[in-house]
């Protein structure tokens, strides 16, 4: 492990950490980067991690301070619509109730990273989440936020 991966995660206001300035290219980085890690309701390290806690720990790591949950993240950055979603961005997907239950972070090429069984790699549609193989909607589409205003 790099150091630094084993964090201790406390839900904060969205802020830059440690002297960081959160950036697009971080984040999508960090993102492809941790592919892989191992779904854990409740977890935020590289040995397992929620859907938010996922994205928790990449945010930090970039720099970026997010609350714990979902629906708190949904909360963060500033609403876009979806065909001007950029990497780095973060995709936020609800159940048959509208209430958001799930995250990711936009990569670009119409992906999205997110961690459902374990971090992976699936399509970002207007829709909600496709599965990579199977074709099927995983996640339905709630709404896109953006920490950032420069281009990638």
């Amino acid at each position: 492990l790099a150091p630094g991966l084993l964090i201790t995660m406390t839900g904060h206001a969205p802020m830059p950490w440690r002297g960081l300035t959160p950036s697009r290219h971080e984040l999508r980085r960090l993102a492809l980067d941790l592919l892989g890690v191992p779904y854990l309701w409740g977890g935020r390290t590289v040995f397992g991690a929620d859907c938010s806690g996922w994205t928790q720990l990449i945010g930090r790591l970039a720099g970026l301070g997010l609350p714990r949950d979902a629906w708190q993240q949904a909360q963060t950055g500033n609403a876009i619509p979806f065909d001007a979603h950029k990497p780095g961005d973060f995709a936020f997907f609800a159940n048959e109730h509208g209430r958001v239950t799930h995250v990711g972070i936009v990569v670009g090429q119409g992906a999205v990273a997110h961690c459902s069984h374990r971090s992976r790699l699936d399509r970002l549609t207007p829709e909600g989440i496709v599965q990579t193989g199977t074709g099927r909607l995983t996640h339905h589409f709630h709404s896109l936020t953006s920490h950032f205003q420069e281009p990638l």
